[in-house]
């Protein structure tokens, strides 16, 4: 069992370390290494199920499934590329499932595991947000600054509270004690849908917000919160202030003829492209990986560096490397279960 075991996890290490050096150099996370990975977790999973953890099966099996839509979700929002939910799951398929937790969170374990993901991830954020601060790198704020900011930032909290404390007391009505042995994997899908309510304006409307303040007026039973709730409310803060800082230093100034195939143009750079004839340059920008410049893009690019209204530098989106948030994160929830 534990010759299985330290085989799954060997091979999640030397997957990081190979994706990460990629997605840091490249900014892409290859498919072939993720697949010759996946095959090597399923040979020794067919041996180490049968023999050793039979009992596991169940809980690895419902924990990878949800994983995979988590995956699928964080895509489908464009919270980070496609090959960062691939990994994602790809590491689940590794990851011993003897040392899932099987007695609390026994639908999707895997999510204390996504804790630590995005916790190394802030702290990443953090500290180099702090460097470029005092590098005096150029901060892409919004259109309000200083207190009109702060308080339109408090007033997006409070709706995403509204919002999220609304959907966790429906659900618990609803699901009732299956929602409790469960609430992990509730409050991370209560908080997701409530960043990206956060992001639109829809549900700022006044009478979508009579009707959730309704919702939180009805299951109003107390003042009080469990420490559960609490975590979540913190939970949700701490993501939407993640979002401010990587909103404002989500671009970087680079000089055009340094741009590479797989880099992602901002709105800004696209537009300027407007008035020029030169054929192949991008006409749209998504902001993200669906919108990374293909190589007759990048030269076409550089052809206009040199002609009537080219410039010497375009403004591109910085991406996160958060394949090693990733692998650390389980690497991180291994070590925890081991001295648990």
């Amino acid at each position: 069992m534990l010759l299985c075991e330290a085989a799954l996890m060997t091979i999640i290490v030397i997957l990081g370390i190979y994706v990460t050096y990629t997605d840091i150099k490249q900014g892409i996370i290859q498919n072939k290494a993720l697949a010759i990975a996946a095959i090597g977790g399923a040979i020794i999973n067919s041996i180490y199920f049968p023999l050793f953890g039979s009992e596991f099966l169940v809980i690895y099996l419902c924990n990878f499934l949800v994983m995979i839509v988590f995956a699928i979700a964080l895509y489908s929002f464009h919270f980070w590329a496609a090959g960062d939910s691939k990994l994602l799951i790809c590491v689940n398929l590794l990851f011993p499932a003897r040392l899932y937790d099987n007695d609390v969170f026994s639908f999707a374990p895997g999510l204390n595991a996504i804790i630590f993901v995005f916790l190394i991830a802030y702290g990443y954020i953090i500290i180099d947000s702090v460097v470029l601060f005092i590098k005096r790198e150029k901060f892409y704020a919004e259109k309000n600054n200083g207190w009109d900011g702060i308080i339109n930032f408090a007033k997006g909290y409070l709706i995403s509270f509204l919002y999220l404390r609304g959907l966790s007391e429906i659900l618990k009505f609803i699901t009732g004690d299956i929602y409790y042995e469960n609430q992990l994997l509730f409050s991370f899908m209560n908080i997701f849908v409530a960043i990206v309510i956060h992001s639109k304006k829809v549900f700022r409307r006044w009478y979508l917000l009579i009707g959730i303040l309704g919702v939180n007026l009805f299951f109003v039973r107390s003042i009080t919160f469990d420490t559960f709730e609490l975590y979540a409310y913190g939970i949700l803060l701490v993501a939407l202030v993640l979002r401010y800082l990587l909103n404002g230093y989500n671009y970087k100034e680079i000089a055009t003829d340094t741009v590479k195939r797989g880099m992602v143009l901002s709105y800004a750079t696209v537009t300027m492209f407007i008035p020029s004839r030169i054929k192949g340059l991008p006409k749209t920008t998504s902001e993200d990986m669906r919108s990374r410049l293909k190589e007759e893009e990048v030269d076409a690019i550089k052809r206009w560096r040199n002609s009537k209204y080219g410039r010497e530098t375009i403004t591109i989106v910085r991406k996160i490397p958060f394949a090693i948030f990733i692998v650390a994160g389980e690497i991180l929830y291994f070590f925890i279960r081991i001295v648990k």
